[in-house]
């Protein structure tokens, strides 16, 4: 299965339109405040305003670009500024998983597993080279199972988001 396992997970079109659509609003705000206000301080707008497009515009295409590829036992990640790299599964350190703590515990699984759906993956390898992977991109569950199955268990650890309480679990009937 490992030599025939293919997937690839990448980010939605969606977070690229929201960046595009606030810079499009910037800048028609910007030439309203142009049109409509004749005042002497409108190039100072216009620095501001590129100020915000600027990072605005490279977030989105780094988001776009992002992809992590599963082919085999290798992971190849690109799209970030320090270029592309991959892994191997053998080379994994640590695997670190958020969970939301909606659904009920389920007593089938140990505890530490217990608290809900998967909505967050980071893998650490021990070239100290990092992964994460997040629910809304396209192709996350069949990674996370992919890694989650072909992964010693020790090394994966698995915790609830920050500021939640400690989920309380009735005893095992």
């Amino acid at each position: 299965m490992n030599g025939m396992f293919h997937v690839t997970v990448r980010n939605r079109w969606t977070v690229f339109g929201v960046c595009m659509a606030v810079i499009t609003l910037l800048i028609l705000i910007g030439v309203l405040f142009a049109v409509f206000l004749d005042t002497p301080l409108t190039w100072l707008y216009f620095i501001t305003v590129s100020l915000f497009i600027i990072p605005i515009f490279l977030f989105a295409l780094i988001s776009i670009l992002f992809k992590a590829t599963v082919d085999g036992s290798e992971i190849t990640v690109s799209g970030y500024p320090g270029g592309k790299y991959s892994f191997d599964l053998s080379e994994i350190k640590r695997v670190n998983c958020q969970k939301n703590a909606i659904s009920p515990p389920d007593f089938d699984k140990p505890m530490n597993q217990r608290s809900g759906h998967l909505i967050d993956m980071r893998i650490v390898t021990f070239s100290r080279k990092c992964l994460n992977i997040k629910a809304p991109m396209i192709g996350f569950e069949e990674m996370s199972e992919y890694i989650l199955e072909n992964v010693d268990s020790s090394i994966v650890r698995y915790r609830r988001p920050r500021g939640l309480p400690k989920p309380v679990y009735p005893k095992k009937p």
